[in-house]
């Protein structure tokens, strides 16, 4: 059986990794960006490029087991 892919906004992701008990200074580690980047992403002040938007995807799938698509701001 197929795993449907979730469409989630970047700030819902950063705050759903959050809730497993990582912190933004991991998740970004994770990403390869500062944490200034996904706190802007996580209060919607600013949008993650492509890459970043993969990258939120695959730890979160890694992290949660879930299957999820970034989407584009």
């Amino acid at each position: 059986m197929a795993t449907e892919t979730k469409i989630l906004e970047a700030s819902e992701v950063i705050k759903r990794l959050k809730k497993t008990g990582m912190t933004q200074e991991e998740i970004a580690k994770a990403l390869g960006c500062t944490q200034v980047a996904v706190s802007q992403w996580k209060l919607k002040k600013t949008f993650p490029i492509p890459i970043f938007r993969g990258e939120l995807a695959r730890v979160y799938r890694e992290v949660t087991g879930e299957v999820v698509k970034v989407l584009e701001q």
